[in-house]
């Protein structure tokens, strides 16, 4: 439960009452995926069917498609630090774009993550290929931010 201790009661008891308000709709008190998708959406988000389905095969624990409270606060947490997470990638390539553009150096990049904190050079020189480096050598971080959080 360490991952929950991260929640505040708030957005704990958000979450119970938006849960609670889909699986009413069900006889059993789970919530299958198309309420699911409803359910996220009511919540801000806004997943793709695919999206979806990789949640509900992830989280069906039954095998009957459908999901728990408990095993949705599981979920609900991991996607919450992902947000969070998220935001500190950004805050952290913001010091590193001084002007505000939007880019960085490739190169500066690749050092940091290898020789700062720690990363294998070849799986960063397969993020990089993965992501797109303009011609003066830039890459834009928030293409950089959704590779790594995919």
């Amino acid at each position: 439960m360490s991952e929950m201790s991260e929640m505040s009661e708030e957005e704990f008891l958000e979450l119970q009452a938006a849960f609670e308000l889909y699986e009413k709709n069900s006889a059993d008190g789970k919530v299958d995926a198309e309420e699911l998708g409803k359910l996220l959406r009511s919540l801000g988000q806004n997943p793709d069917e695919g999206e979806l389905a990789s949640m509900v095969k992830e989280l069906d624990l039954d095998g009957q498609g459908t999901m728990e409270f408990p095993d949705f606060l599981k979920m609900m947490s991991k996607r919450m630090k992902v947000k969070d997470g998220d935001q500190d990638l950004r805050e952290a390539f913001r010091v590193f774009d001084e002007v505000g553009t939007g880019f960085v150096s490739a190169s500066d990049l690749t050092y940091i993550l290898v020789n700062l904190m720690g990363e294998k050079e070849d799986e960063v020189k397969g993020m990089m290929k993965e992501v797109k480096v303009t011609k003066d050598g830039q890459i834009n971080y928030e293409d950089f931010i959704s590779l790594v959080l995919k």
